[in-house]
């Protein structure tokens, strides 16, 4: 189950930091990849979720997977994938 933002009219996404003065991140449809990186890091992997047509890059320290078109966030999804049990 995700949660999907796909419309450049769809609500940002706010991240807020731990802690009384965290500092708060806004994320939105359209972004570039540069952009994301910046409030995200580096740090995703690919991953399908619904299709495996479609790609995503997973960001697991929030929760989130972007589907980029033509270098820009096309779609949020608010999810968490499953871990396979070894």
């Amino acid at each position: 189950m995700a949660i999907s933002l796909n419309s450049r009219l769809a609500p940002a996404l706010k991240l807020q930091a731990q802690g009384s003065g965290g500092q708060a991140r806004i994320l939105k449809v359209g972004m570039t990849e540069p952009q994301v990186t910046q409030v995200l890091g580096p740090t995703s992997f690919a991953a399908t979720v619904f299709n495996a047509a479609t790609p995503y890059r997973f960001y697991p320290q929030v929760g989130l997977a972007a589907r980029f078109v033509q270098g820009r966030v096309a779609e949020w999804l608010v999810v968490i994938l499953p871990r396979r049990e070894e």
